[in-house]
């Protein structure tokens, strides 16, 4: 499992096989 920062504010999580499973947006307000 793990999560990567592609561009600011955008998260792609992963699970344990590498697997993209979810995408984070945070708001940079």
């Amino acid at each position: 499992m793990g999560s990567e920062e592609v561009q600011p504010g955008i998260i792609l999580d992963f699970d344990e096989n590498g697997r993209l499973i979810g995408i984070e947006i945070l708001s940079l307000v």
